[in-house]
């Protein structure tokens, strides 16, 4: 039941997700909707008015920003950086990962 508010709007209240290992999400909708927001507060960036966010303790999410592609050289292309910041989940051979 996770809410999030801030002064004179609710992004999003009793929102409720469960993923199952091997399973994908999408975040789709308008500008300002709260899709970085919700996305920030489950990586754990950012916490949330009301609710709570529970990880599995074998469960590692990683989660690239905008503003990391953004930024991220141009000729390295996304998939090198999620590679470099995610080689110590891949080097672990972790079971399981969600990236985010």
């Amino acid at each position: 039941n996770i809410e999030k508010t801030y002064p004179g709007k609710t992004l999003f209240s009793n929102v409720n997700l469960f993923l199952e290992a091997g399973e994908r999400m999408a975040l789709v909708g308008s500008n300002g909707a709260g899709k970085t927001t919700l996305l920030n507060i489950i990586s754990g960036e950012e916490t949330p008015d009301k609710g709570s966010v529970n990880v599995a303790k074998d469960v590692t999410i990683g989660y690239l920003t905008q503003e990391a592609i953004e930024m991220a050289d141009v000729y390295s292309g996304i998939l090198a950086n999620l590679m470099d910041a995610y080689a110590s989940i891949i080097s672990n051979n972790m079971k399981k990962h969600i990236i985010v």
